[in-house]
């Protein structure tokens, strides 16, 4: 089967988990099935790019014309409302990627996130085909479908109403995803989420969790033997440190005990900037957070702090940021 891999970034281009997510699933797709991925990268080009890499993943690479690439993007609403207004429906988009549907004639197209590559030309290009209307399948990583923030968060932390921006975009993105035959979403709750705002009525409904085995990923002395007990309660985070993904609950109570005995001890595993607000979250929080935080630019202050056994000091210092 000859399978099409839709996706706004794919590696080297990584800001979040679902370009990581595609990359690992076309290796897995490559070894028994033809893989096409398309994708951007910075710059801006009339042209696509074409590569095939060492399992023999086609990759297309476009640099549609706009504002800013999705990697570099300033934070603003400004220069993200101008981003968005233009990729409502990019006529670049949809010339390329007719080209290259029809030259490489996939039996399915699955498509993920899409901010950056236009999704009214996705959907456009894939409709148009002369040889007929090609299955479309689609994952959700996150609600860029209903809401212009993509996780019915504002910034500043409260919910989304939704405002009228969300109000004008979730209809238009509901007609467009009405040919999608197959939503996919790691969670009943996020995949709810959007039926209950008219999506994928029509479409079959698959539920594929994040699967992390821990006792296969841990040494046989890390492993507990049935029926061990911890002193602590324990919750392991891993994601970018942003206020909308709920770090920030992580040091609440232990729903096992007593008000009186709750202190839980929290791990989390960053990849991304910390913002001002989580950075004077993160030193109230120092005597129960162990920080495993993967540096990914100049303003991420990484550290791996390590929790004493008293519980009430830190066995070594966290280390100063550079700079």
């Amino acid at each position: 089967m000859r399978i099409c891999l839709v996706s706004n970034l794919y590696p080297p281009f990584v800001q979040g988990g679902a370009e990581i997510y595609v990359g690992r699933l076309a290796r897995a797709l490559a070894e028994n099935h033809q893989v096409v991925v398309i994708t951007t990268e910075p710059g801006a080009r009339v042209a696509f790019s074409r590569e095939v890499s060492p399992e023999g993943i086609v990759v297309y690479r476009l640099a549609p014309l706009n504002i800013a690439h999705l990697t570099n993007l300033a934070h603003h609403p400004l220069p993200q409302a101008a981003y968005r207004a233009i990729d409502l429906y990019h006529p670049q988009v949809a010339a390329l990627m007719s080209r290259i549907l029809a030259r490489e004639r996939p039996n399915i197209v699955h498509v993920h996130n899409w901010i950056g590559l236009s999704l009214a030309a996705i959907m456009a290009s894939v409709n148009a085909r002369a040889s007929g209307r090609t299955p479309v399948a689609m994952t959700i990583h996150d609600y860029s479908l209903c809401c212009v923030y993509a996780d019915l968060h504002h910034p500043d932390g409260h919910g989304c109403a939704p405002d009228l921006p969300c109000r004008i975009m979730t209809p238009l993105n509901r007609h467009l995803t009405e040919s999608i035959g197959l939503a996919i979403c790691a969670s009943s709750f996020g995949l709810d989420v959007l039926v209950e705002r008219g999506f994928f009525r029509r479409a079959d409904h698959q539920i594929l969790p994040y699967v992390i085995d821990p006792l296969r990923s841990l040494p046989p002395a890390g492993r507990l033997t049935q029926g061990t007990s911890k002193p602590t309660f324990d919750v392991l985070f891993m994601g970018r440190l942003q206020q909308h993904k709920g770090p920030q609950v992580l040091p609440g109570q232990d729903p096992r005990q007593p008000p009186a005995r709750r202190s839980p001890r929290a791990t989390r595993a960053s990849s991304s900037t910390a913002s001002s607000r989580a950075r004077r979250a993160r030193r109230s929080w120092m005597g129960r957070i162990a920080w495993c935080c993967r540096r990914s630019g100049p303003s991420c202050s990484a550290a791996a702090w390590k929790r004493s056994s008293r519980g009430s000091r830190w066995s070594q210092r966290p280390p100063r940021r550079a700079g």
